[in-house]
């Protein structure tokens, strides 16, 4: 299993998007991870609604040490795997990074649903490389 760790420039930049690579030939289950450089549509966090809104769970995982970041990663993926096809991280405003299991849709009315079912406070925009807010009720 070829293992694809965060380098120093995704850590500077506070945040990384991986694709899943599942190896269908290997029936262990084996997987990659390959930095995602996608050039349109929108990435939604998978977090349930209710771990969201009802237990204030913000993110699949959280860390203070860049070194934990690939085995988390990694947890992360084989976790999701089948489910879903990318896992990430960024990082707050006090230096802790989140890892998140995401989803990738081409339209924003999509991802805007899918962010609203999963109580997103925000997605990620990849043509302007920014955030969307994502506004309760609306799809």
């Amino acid at each position: 299993m070829e293992r694809y760790t965060p380098d120093l420039g995704d850590i500077i930049l506070g945040g990384a998007t991986y694709r899943i690579e599942e190896e269908d030939e290997n029936p262990d289950g084996s997987f990659t991870l390959s930095r995602a450089t996608l050039e349109a549509g929108y990435q939604v966090s998978f977090i349930p609604k209710r771990d969201r809104v009802d237990y204030d769970v913000q993110s699949w995982a959280t860390t203070r040490s860049p070194e934990a970041l690939e085995y988390l990663l990694w947890a992360c993926a084989q976790k999701f795997k089948g489910i879903v096809g990318y896992v990430g991280f960024w990082k707050d405003l006090s230096g802790v990074f989140h890892v998140d299991a995401s989803e990738h849709y081409d339209t924003l009315k999509s991802a805007l649903h899918y962010g609203n079912a999963y109580g997103q406070l925000t997605i990620w925009d990849w043509t302007n490389e920014g955030l969307i807010v994502v506004e309760e009720g609306v799809n």
